[in-house]
């Protein structure tokens, strides 16, 4: 989806702090998204949200999935 545009940088910050996935891209899939991972890594210091406003969201989200 984030490759698509369907989701922004800050979603898949956001996706990795609730539910981290960077470890296995990194460890799998590093040759074809290098540079998203690598965007996604320096970006997330910048990124801020409330952790307990969005997991129940990501939560319902994840049941609807």
């Amino acid at each position: 989806m984030y490759l698509g545009n369907h989701i922004t940088l800050e979603t898949m910050i956001i996706i990795d702090k609730l539910n981290p996935y960077l470890d296995h891209w990194k460890q799998n899939m590093s040759n074809l998204f290098a540079d998203d991972i690598r965007l996604i890594v320096k970006a997330k210091p910048f990124v801020k949200f409330d952790v307990n406003k969005v997991s129940p969201i990501f939560s319902e989200f994840l049941k609807e999935f």
